[in-house]
């Protein structure tokens, strides 16, 4: 799809680089980086649980992404992909023998800006299994 031939223009791009999916943050990094070098479009992103009122986010099996301070969790994974940068998200990964509340994604009406930032490399979190 051609926006440019649609009269649709932008000039910057504020995306969620994770942590989730793993082919969705593939994905969407791909999608962005492409329009940044194609059409120099500036990118801006942020993590997840801002769009989802901080709940757990699922990983895989019975393991949830979390953001919280790490000395207040017990069954937290430490995991050599768990990257410096997560570490001061504090967002980990952690066990939980029944599945947590979770809440839906939701976009605000208005973008706070300030969430975000050029920092753009995906949150890959999850070990190998």
């Amino acid at each position: 799809m051609d926006l440019r031939a649609q009269g649709i223009t932008f000039e910057s791009l504020y995306f969620v680089r994770g942590p989730g999916s793993f082919m969705a943050l593939k994905l969407i990094y791909l999608f962005a980086k492409t329009l940044e070098i194609t059409q120099n479009v500036k990118l801006y992103a942020t993590h997840a649980f801002h769009f989802n009122e901080n709940f757990p986010i699922k990983a895989y099996g019975n393991c949830y992404f979390i953001q919280a301070d790490s000395t207040n969790q017990s069954n937290t994974h430490e995991s050599k992909t768990l990257d410096k940068e997560a570490k001061e998200l504090n967002i980990h990964l952690q066990s939980f023998h029944t599945p947590p509340q979770r809440k839906p994604f939701v976009l605000p009406d208005i973008l706070d800006l300030t969430l975000f930032n050029t920092q753009l490399k995906p949150l890959y979190l999850l070990p190998p299994i």
